[in-house]
């Protein structure tokens, strides 16, 4: 196998295959954009030719300018996935492609799509009970990225041991400034935080007038609407 294969269960039958891995997450929408706004990778306007000059610093690579060098292969238990995630139970046992490769072969690839590679890796560990691999703290920005794999495979519970250990690392404070908003409104939901869903949802409204944007990120209409009416 090659270097972006991860082996979780050498013996697993599903090959899990991460496409576009660490693609853009819960980005502010192109509108937001200003149309002056240069591109990301252009230099600034002050930037000398000695700027593009060779350093003696070290430039740090992102994982995913390395993931996109090409797929993200994981190898892992089809017994666990299935008891964990109802996602994959219907894959491999329902009327899908997926399900007849694996009852025909033994041995099946399923596609993902644009999951960051490290919260894909956490929870699929999580499923195989690698708790030591795991790691105790995160960032707001990549717990948000496990609940929204975790909320899509269905499979939250295998997180439960770590969530309060997660919460209690992070910044509680929740300003409307940034994207955090956003973020913290997500993951206090799905990890039915009630106190801090209730500090974000109010500082949301306050500073939305009437108008939440969740940027892309899988919180249920209803559940807008129970912010506005709890707010008024």
């Amino acid at each position: 196998m090659d270097h972006s294969t991860h082996i979780i269960d050498p013996d697993g039958e599903v090959i899990i295959v991460l496409q576009n891995a660490n693609s853009p997450f819960a980005h502010p929408p192109e509108d937001d954009v200003p149309e002056d706004a240069p591109p990301e990778d252009a230099p600034p306007e002050d930037a000398s030719p000695e700027d593009d000059a060779p350093g003696d610093g070290i430039v740090e690579v992102q994982p995913c300018e390395r993931m996109d060098e090409g797929e993200f292969r994981i190898q892992v238990s089809a017994k666990h996935m299935m008891f964990a995630s109802s996602f994959f139970k219907r894959c491999l046992t329902g009327a899908w492609k997926e399900s007849e490769a694996y009852q025909q072969k033994g041995l099946v690839e399923v596609t993902a799509e644009g999951w960051d590679s490290e919260a894909l890796l956490i929870i699929i560990r999580a499923i195989h009970c690698q708790y030591s691999l795991i790691p105790k703290k995160v960032t707001l920005d990549m717990l948000a990225k496990i609940a929204a794999i975790a909320d899509y495979y269905d499979c939250k519970d295998v997180l439960y041991i770590f969530t309060d250990i997660w919460f209690s690392s992070l910044d509680k404070n929740v300003t409307a400034s940034s994207q955090d908003l956003e973020l913290w409104l997500w993951v206090s939901w799905f990890f039915k935080h009630p106190t801090q869903f209730k500090e974000a949802s109010s500082t949301a409204m306050s500073w939305s007038e009437d108008l939440i944007d969740v940027r892309g990120l899988p919180i249920p209409n209803q559940i807008i609407g129970k912010i506005r009416y709890w707010n008024k």
